[in-house]
């Protein structure tokens, strides 16, 4: 099973939320996670150059893979602080696999996107072909607008 899926490399009862605002206080941070993880633990590194602020992700670790993938699945693009939104994804076990070479064969790179089109866009498109673990939009060096998802399974 390791060879065509991801799921081996995933903590599937904890996830992971990324692209905080980085100007949310910290405490705002772990109100608005603890609600959505009230009997787990919230945990929320913290930048040790700038004392009392945090690294813009955070970690949600549930008591079962079942809370977890119901909390991802209705809030998977629903938080936001300041107005900026994060991102829930399930937590690499070890991320040299999940985001290095290995998991390239469960990516597809989607070039020349209108910049109109945003994640949730995406995530909805490309989730009829399979369950998606990640999914982005950027611009490259050139400014040329892209996607990127990544899917659990190669299939």
């Amino acid at each position: 099973m390791g060879g065509d899926s991801l799921r081996p490399y995933l903590k599937m009862q904890n996830l992971f939320c990324r692209d905080i605002d980085r100007h949310a206080s910290p405490s705002l941070v772990r109100e608005k996670l603890e609600r959505l993880c009230p009997l787990g633990k919230v945990v929320l590194p913290i930048d040790h150059n700038n004392p009392g602020a945090h690294i813009g992700s955070a970690y949600l670790n549930f008591n079962t893979t079942e809370e977890a993938k119901k909390v991802l699945a209705k809030h998977r693009f629903a938080i936001a602080f300041n107005g900026h939104h994060a991102k829930l994804m399930y937590s690499p076990l070890d991320k040299d696999r999940v985001l290095g070479p290995f998991s390239l064969k469960f990516q597809v790179i989607i070039k020349n996107l209108s910049e109109e089109v945003d994640v949730e866009m995406l995530y909805e498109f490309f989730s009829q072909f399979g369950e998606i673990y990640q999914c982005k939009t950027d611009a490259d060096a050139y400014n040329q607008y892209f996607g990127q998802v990544t899917y659990m399974d190669e299939d």
